[in-house]
């Protein structure tokens, strides 16, 4: 098909919007002259020239600085003499209702819109501003700028404002200086039939459009906000193929768009709690949602081809420097590079040479720690006998004289063996008794008790053994002992190595 005309797409002039501009007076309480730039960038503090050129550089970036400062103080402080005085608490946050019309004063500037101050309080006692968004600002709904709010509203201007929505358990209160409702109760007569839960992408939706701007619409769907409709979404023909035709036609939306039309699209999508629609029936949703089939692993997460990386030189030389700093620092010294590459050669001659005296150093070595150790085991060795002579020595005396202990005649197992059972002894004269020795008045005298105590004494204070040799004191009675301990630690049996009697 031809190229159509600007008069087969009906296209109309737009017209000029009405600009209001307000005058605005500089007064010792509202200093302009502090807005320029100029009083601010050109009229700086110059630098000693005798200095370097270093200190030139790091004066004039301080000096910026300084500047700079000083101009965001100038503005708040400018912009809290515009504010003025808060108005006197007037509304409960809780008393405020949707579709109240409130007094209020703008009292702060923000990047979508600004702040009221309506006199509304809450429960602690503080103020509560509410918001006033852009797109409220006209009452034709045309679009305004952010660089052009002011020519709309300034800070102090006390303003009337509509309650958009008063929710005081989340915070929220906003307002409207326009008169028409943009949500009214019904669409189309009948109840609002969606809210933000039932909107999904795909979906087919009939709309209303409510305003128009320079490159949306924002259109009624019945839900619980408002939808936005870009130029580009327009309506197109399909080929005969079945698709979309492509090329723009229009480029303002106000040639396309028309308040108060009623218009069927599709939910394109849902991110950011914005609705955003086409008036093209897009692909299956189905299709996109489900897509291809992916592999188990996540190879499948790593996109496409990369991009190009796009840096200035300065960052490729900062990189640069980066790798060479993380790089091994590997320098080449000629002759030691060269005796190194020399002596990983192997050597027969000079290997054996040398393996062979180290042997020899480390056999010497091994020698004379052999040596010192037989000598001084040596010397161990003679002072362990003669400690163990003089025991000996001390034992024999004071057991001269001992007489041995007779062993009983027969043996015992094999005179029990020949009888069929033992004799029992306390079973003689048909009563079971123990023997009265040693026990009530046929005791045993406490000298005879005692195992410790070496007693050769009689009662009557003669001695019972004769022939017996001298009593031993308490200390060799202590060495004895010692030298008994000393020899059980090394596992040393010095009776039977020596010829004396064997412990038991």
């Amino acid at each position: 098909a031809a190229r159509r005309g600007r008069t087969t797409l009906q296209v109309r002039p737009r017209p000029l919007p009405l600009i209001r501009d307000k005058v605005v007076t500089a007064t010792k309480r509202l200093p302009l002259w502090r807005l320029s730039d100029e009083m601010y960038m050109n009229r700086q503090l110059a630098p000693n020239p005798d200095e370097s050129w270093t200190a030139v550089r790091r004066d004039q970036a301080r000096m910026r600085e300084l500047v700079l400062d000083q101009q965001k103080r100038d503005m708040r402080r400018i912009e809290k003499e515009i504010a003025g005085l808060r108005l006197p608490p007037t509304h409960h946050i809780g008393s405020i209702r949707k579709g109240m019309w409130l007094d209020g004063r703008v009292s702060l500037t923000s990047r979508w819109g600004v702040q009221v101050d309506v006199g509304a309080y809450t429960d602690a006692g503080e103020w509560f501003d509410g918001h006033l968004h852009l797109g409220q600002f006209r009452e034709d709904g045309e679009y305004v700028r952010q660089e052009q709010m002011m020519k709309e509203v300034y800070l102090g201007e006390h303003v009337r404002v509509r309650v958009v929505q008063c929710v005081p358990s989340t915070n929220t209160l906003d307002f409207s200086m326009r008169s028409v409702e943009d949500l009214p109760d019904l669409f189309m007569g009948e109840p609002r039939p969606y809210n933000w839960f039932d909107l999904v992408p795909g979906m087919q939706v009939k709309g209303i459009i409510r305003r128009v701007w320079d490159k949306w619409a924002i259109v009624d769907i019945g839900a619980d906000r408002l939808a936005r409709l870009h130029v580009r979404d327009a309506k197109r023909e399909t080929t005969r193929y079945g698709f979309i035709r492509l090329g723009r036609e229009h480029k303002y939306a106000s040639t396309c768009y028309f308040r108060g039309a009623q218009i069927n699209c599709w939910i394109r999508t849902t991110e950011n709690m914005q609705l955003r629609l086409t008036c093209n029936q897009p692909r299956s949703m189905a299709r996109e949602a489900m897509g291809p089939m992916r592999p188990k692993d996540n190879t499948w997460l790593e996109g496409g081809v990369p991009k190009p990386e796009r840096m200035t030189p300065e960052q490729k030389r900062e990189r640069e420097k980066a790798e060479a700093e993380k790089a091994p620092w590997d320098p080449v010294v000629p002759y030691v590079d060269d005796w190194l590459e020399e002596a990983m050669e192997p050597d027969e001659e000079t290997d054996s040479w040398v393996a062979k005296t180290e042997r020899e150093l480390f056999t010497e070595l091994q020698d004379e720690d052999d040596e010192a150790e037989a000598a001084l085991s040596e010397e161990g060795m003679k002072s362990d006998l003669a400690n163990a002579r003089r025991v000996y020595d001390l034992a024999m005396e004071s057991s001269r004289g001992l007489q041995p202990v007779a062993e009983e005649e027969g043996d015992v197992v094999e005179d029990f063996a020949d009888d069929d059972f033992a004799d029992d002894d306390f079973a003689a004269g048909g009563e079971i008794a123990g023997s009265d020795i040693g026990f009530g008045p046929h005791a045993f005298p406490a000298n005879q008790l005692d195992g410790w105590v070496l007693d050769d004494m009689k009662e009557d204070g003669e001695d019972k053994t004769e022939g017996a040799g001298r009593e031993l004191t308490d200390e060799e009675l202590d060495a004895f002992l010692l030298a008994e301990d000393d020899d059980e630690e090394e596992d040393f049996d010095m009776g039977s190595r020596y010829g004396g009697p064997q412990r038991r």
